[in-house]
């Protein structure tokens, strides 16, 4: 489900996966790139004939073949520019191993589109290599609606809402860890920072949510002071103990920001510009691009949607 930490171990896995050629691809409903498919294979060819010299030839002759390809359907797209050069791949280089990455597949926004991608990466076994495929969902309704239609030893499925609650905040307590680490390289705290009490408590309000964890560490490493800011989080957690999660991770961040103002004035137009842009956000049925929010409907310049 939002924010147990799908994207966190796609992310994971692009940085970890040792000998192998990676390529990934992640969705993002109302971004005009990444919002559907269209750019799905062809993006992925690219990064992996980054990765693998030898596969430039192959692609780059599909093109040649076919220039419309990147309108095509997915299926040609897949067949011509990454089953085809793999397949070419493994006569000339038979060890080679791929890591292809797929995240959000909820978020693209035809439905078609999905049923099509859950219908073709199978095709994959095809390939005799080394070939992984990692692909991350909510259990939206077409998402789950193309896997009933796979065999189940098609693939292996793993919800996280399933997965203890103790091997989360394992996995949280290593990322606030490394998060602080980086912190630490760059800005002028105590080197006992945090302490052990303060870590525990900032471990037991994110668990078992990332999103909640990368939000308060976002906010903890921004331009404010990481000792004061990490000091009013937590302040704030006792006040909000009974509060739903949305609660204690964002109410503290918004209150302090609040407070950092130089003056009333800046508070209250910050007050002014947070009810303009999420006031409209909440009402939307789909996300939009920061251009549109901006010009069209919030009639700010540009530099002032920054702020979303």
């Amino acid at each position: 489900m939002a924010g147990t930490g799908k994207s966190t171990i796609s992310r994971a896995n692009l940085l970890n996966v040792h000998g192998s050629t990676v390529a990934s691809f992640f969705f993002r409903r109302g971004e005009q790139d990444r919002g559907n498919a269209r750019l799905l294979f062809t993006t992925i060819s690219k990064q992996l004939a980054v990765g693998n010299p030898e596969l430039i030839s192959d692609i780059r002759a599909a093109v040649s073949s076919d220039p419309d390809i990147a309108v095509k359907s997915l299926k040609e797209q897949w067949e011509k520019l990454l089953l085809g050069p793999l397949m070419n791949l493994v006569q000339t280089t038979p060890r080679s191993s791929v890591v292809l990455i797929t995240d959000a597949l909820d978020e693209c926004e035809i439905d078609n589109d999905i049923r099509d991608i859950l219908r073709i990466l199978p095709q994959a076994k095809k390939l005799p290599m080394s070939l992984r495929i990692l692909l991350t969902s909510r259990p939206e309704l077409p998402v789950r609606l193309g896997f009933a239609r796979l065999a189940h030893d098609e693939y292996r499925d793993l919800a996280l809402y399933n997965v203890p609650e103790d091997t989360t905040a394992h996995d949280i307590a290593l990322f606030i860890k490394d998060r602080f680490t980086r912190i630490k390289e760059v800005r002028d705290v105590p080197y006992d920072w945090p302490t052990d009490e303060e870590f525990e408590q900032l471990l037991s309000v994110s668990v078992p949510l990332f999103i909640s964890a990368a939000t308060m560490c976002r906010f903890i490493e921004s331009k404010l002071d990481p000792v004061e800011s990490l000091t009013s989080l937590l302040e704030d957690q006792v006040r909000l103990r009974y509060a739903t999660k949305m609660d204690q991770t964002y109410l503290p961040i918004l209150r302090r920001l609040l407070h950092s103002q130089d003056d009333d004035d800046g508070a209250d137009q910050l007050l002014e510009n947070f009810r303009q842009i999420i006031g409209v956000m909440i009402f939307l049925a789909i996300p939009l691009s920061v251009n549109t929010l901006s010009k069209n409907l919030l009639g700010f310049q540009v530099e002032l949607s920054l702020i979303y």
